[in-house]
């Protein structure tokens, strides 16, 4: 989350304004900053949207974030691990944590949640209902936690 953060936040800031295109936010990435490829670029503004670190604002992206606030350290590049597929339940921790709380708490209230519930559901589904309770969008999650959940009924 924290990487992807940092990815996002330097073509904001770079080009010092709050909303960008998308072309002008890939432009930023691949021949600016030279960090990526287009479609890495335009992989990060699909992951961003879907992480909650980027919103739509009328064909102009923004980071949901202050983006200011985001150190770059000095001769920053991302990691070959930017896109690696990461588990619902790593999802689901940074859409917790794109809405405000720390990695580390999202996993103690996705804990708990499930202890409540007698660990009668998975990690995946109890992030879930962390998040709907917190009022963020859990739908692009959906198919993907009950097909996780029919393959352990077999």
């Amino acid at each position: 989350m924290e990487e992807l953060k940092i990815v996002i936040a330097e073509p904001f800031r770079r080009r010092g304004k709050a909303r960008l295109t998308p072309t002008e936010f890939t432009f930023a990435l691949t021949l600016e900053l030279k960090w990526l490829t287009p479609e890495e670029g335009r992989q990060v503004i699909e992951e961003g949207l879907k992480q909650g670190l980027l919103k739509d604002e009328k064909g102009k992206i923004a980071p949901a974030f202050d983006y200011r606030s985001v150190a770059v350290p000095p001769g920053y590049r991302p990691g070959f691990d930017l896109f690696k597929k990461k588990t619902l339940t790593e999802r689901v921790v940074d859409l917790l944590a794109g809405a405000g709380m720390s990695d580390a708490e999202a996993r103690e209230l996705i804990r708990q949640k499930q202890e409540h519930l007698f660990d009668c559901v998975t990690p995946e589904v109890a992030g879930l209902i962390v998040a709907k309770e917190r009022g963020l969008d859990v739908t692009p999650y959906i198919d993907e936690a009950l097909a996780g959940i029919a393959r352990r009924a077999v």
